[in-house]
């Protein structure tokens, strides 16, 4: 009889691959359903963000404006969130704009997920829609609002918004925020260079690597990158959501994959030392 055979090694070497499979399904469900608040580091570049938007005085002006996909979605919700929320608690005006056809549905979803702390629409806050035209859009709409921009996304006209009435351009805007998985180019060439604007990125973490030269620079101020980013700005505002769940669940999926990969490495040496 081959003793190898009722070894442990032998036995987790052939353990069914079903199990570990439920394992990791575990380890990702666990934190959704409880979030565990692991300790998360919040980055430089997040930290700059959130400070820059807490240091703008009540009654700021700030352009939220938007090109990312519904694919990409899920991946920014968190942060917008998160932005929105700090934004309303103190009472800053927020103006939304959309540079892609999929925005103004993503935004409306999104809002019904956020706290606006009793802020008025077309007062406090309003959604223009989408924008064709991208860089040509956003160079009209930086120069004269009302000349690009007649009614909001529920075709409201303009001027009957008390909001868009002391907006005019670019230069009414204390801060332009631009929630984007494309190239910012475009939104620093239109706001940043041309009017002086400060702007925060709120990006997807594929696009960070682009990004960086810009917040080196000092043409962003600051950059929310990514699930983490949001989850990162949940925490600075004290309101943990979907970023700090999700993270949550990646963090527990990565300890099991480390777990899981030592173990199949100590498994390995053990199968070796008994062949010899």
């Amino acid at each position: 009889m081959d003793e190898t055979k009722n070894k442990p090694s032998e036995k987790m070497a052939k353990l069914d691959a079903r199990i570990i499979y439920l394992a990791m399904f575990i380890a990702l469900l666990i934190p959704i359903l409880r979030p565990l608040g692991l300790p998360l580091p919040i980055s430089d570049m997040t930290r700059k963000a959130y400070e820059y938007v807490d240091s703008l005085p009540s009654g700021s002006k700030v352009l939220l404006a938007l090109h990312v996909s519904v694919g990409l979605w899920p991946e920014v919700e968190p942060g917008t969130i998160a932005i929105l929320s700090h934004l309303f608690s103190k009472s800053i005006k927020v103006v939304i704009i959309s540079w892609g056809a999929d925005e103004p549905v993503l935004v409306e979803s999104t809002l019904t997920k956020v706290d606006k702390m009793g802020k008025q629409y077309g007062v406090d806050w309003v959604n223009l829609g989408y924008y064709a035209g991208m860089e040509t859009a956003m160079a009209a709409f930086a120069k004269d609002v009302h000349g690009l921009v007649k009614r909001d996304f529920y075709g409201t006209p303009i001027e009957n918004l008390p909001i868009m009435k002391d907006i005019k351009s670019a230069k009414d805007f204390n801060l332009v925020i631009y929630d984007t998985a494309s190239d910012i180019a475009p939104m620093i060439r239109q706001f940043v260079a041309a009017y002086g604007i400060p702007m925060v990125a709120f990006c997807t973490i594929g696009w960070v690597p682009s990004f960086m030269p810009y917040l080196t620079a000092g043409q962003i101020v600051g950059m929310v990158p990514g699930i983490r980013g949001g989850a990162e700005y949940e925490l600075l505002i004290k309101r943990p959501g979907s970023g700090a769940t999700t993270t949550d669940a990646l963090s527990l999926g990565f300890i099991l994959l480390i777990v899981l990969s030592i173990l199949g490495n100590v498994i390995w040496y053990s199968r070796k030392i008994g062949m010899r």
